[in-house]
């Protein structure tokens, strides 16, 4: 986590230098709902997931295009991963799995007035990430004793491997802007499959909601 929060600042700092001095800079945070799609030939096993909360903080940028267009690239330390319970027989299995991305999401964004400083607004644009931690906890509780197994994420390409690093997709955002302060609700949907074993066809996606307040300095 610490390595991950010190890149997110080496890069912010090196994008700062070209982007600061010409347009509108930004800080954001929020709250993340994360969960994935999952499957191969035979299951679909994201029926059984639910969200894993978690949060995202980061830097905003943006260069207006025209009067109602501009380009709103952001780099967000965030939280994705997954949680199920599933019971059979007389077992029941727990999973709680946090994975932390840096994310680059570039959006075009439009704003229309809507009277007395505030603006709504839509974005849309393709997200690029790059899995830098996780974990995962699972408890089997069998017959009224319970085993708990937890293990750091194991990042490659290979069959040993959990998952890959590279994770791409598209995010689609709206809100409402007071002044400086921006409200919004957004969803990544992820493209790419980071199942490092894609056997029998295996699938995971990232899916994330997130909700989102941002500053934005030089309005």
């Amino acid at each position: 986590m610490n390595k991950a929060f010190k890149l997110l600042i080496l890069v912010t700092l090196f994008l700062q230098s070209d982007f600061i001095h010409a347009q509108n800079f930004g800080i954001k945070g929020g709250l993340n709902l994360a969960t994935m799609l999952s499957k191969d030939n035979d299951n679909r096993y994201s029926d059984n997931f639910s969200a894993n909360s978690g949060i995202h903080f980061g830097f905003t940028f943006e260069f207006p295009l025209n009067d109602v267009l501009s380009l709103s690239p952001e780099l967000l330390l965030t939280n994705k991963g997954l949680k199920y319970d599933l019971d059979e027989d007389e077992s029941k299995v727990s999973s709680d799995m946090k994975l932390y991305y840096i994310d680059m999401p570039v959006m075009i964004k439009t704003r229309y007035n809507w009277g007395n400083d505030k603006k709504i607004f839509g974005a849309t644009g393709p997200y690029l990430g790059m899995g830098v931690s996780g974990k995962s906890q699972t408890t089997t509780q069998y017959q009224g004793e319970s085993v708990c197994d937890k293990k750091d994420i194991a990042w490659g390409s290979s069959k040993s491997d959990d998952l890959k690093r590279l994770d791409w997709g598209w995010s689609f955002a709206g809100g409402i802007q007071i002044e400086e302060v921006e409200l919004s609700l957004s969803y990544d949907c992820g493209f790419a499959n980071i199942a490092a074993n894609q056997e029998n066809g295996t699938i995971a996606r990232n899916r994330v909601v997130k909700i989102s307040i941002a500053y934005q300095f030089g309005k």
